[in-house]
């Protein structure tokens, strides 16, 4: 009996040893150049856009068992003349310019995204946010026409009609902070709208 109990102790602390040498092996890939080129390409595959930070840090040691994400500067653009072919000539409105630029157009972006994750029941299809704190949001959503609108990033080819691998998500905490600015545009429907938020704090589970 002892020297099963000593078996079962051995294998289920050599388990623990590599399961602590793995998270800490991700958290040092992430925080490396290596691991912001992989969410860059890997954002690349699913988005028609482009994904830009200047900071990103993954802690899984900090936080146990949680895993806790820091990003700074983020961005999503796409280029400045995808939707030239559906421009706006009738209708007028400082709002439709927002958020566009010389060689690219922002669909969003953030001056800094704290997240703090428990990824230990994502076997099981379910994701649970601890929190996710947002600082200085800019999201600008153009819709030309009933086909074409900024926010559609996703290339058809990687669509599906197939059921989401998250079947649940939980967001204990979300805090919005700093100067934000929503715009929405729907030149079709002559629908222009603006707002700016400085603060959010919702609490509980969602």
């Amino acid at each position: 009996m002892k020297r099963a109990l000593r078996i079962l102790l051995y294998i289920a602390g050599s388990l623990t040893v590599l399961l602590l040498a793995a998270m800490l092996g991700l958290q040092i890939y992430f925080d490396s150049d290596r691991g912001a080129k992989l969410v860059q390409d890997l954002a690349g595959k699913y988005m028609d856009a482009r994904l830009d930070f200047s900071r990103l840090t993954l802690s899984t040691m900090k936080r146990f068992p949680s895993i806790m994400l820091d990003a700074d500067s983020i961005s999503i653009t796409y280029p400045h003349s995808r939707f030239d072919s559906c421009g706006s000539a009738a209708v007028s409105s400082r709002l439709l310019n927002a958020g566009r630029g010389e060689e690219a157009d922002t669909l969003l972006s953030l001056n800094s995204l704290h997240l703090k994750v428990n990824p230990w029941h994502l076997p099981a299809r379910r994701l649970r946010v601890l929190y996710a704190d947002f600082e200085g949001i800019r999201l600008f959503a153009h819709e030309y026409d009933s086909t074409h609108a900024n926010w559609k990033i996703l290339p058809p080819s990687k669509e599906s009609d197939g059921e989401s691998f998250i079947r649940w998500i939980s967001l204990g905490h979300l805090g919005i902070s700093g100067r934000n600015t929503f715009v929405y545009t729907a030149a079709q429907n002559t629908v222009f709208a603006g707002a700016m938020l400085k603060s959010l704090e919702l609490g509980g589970g969602m």
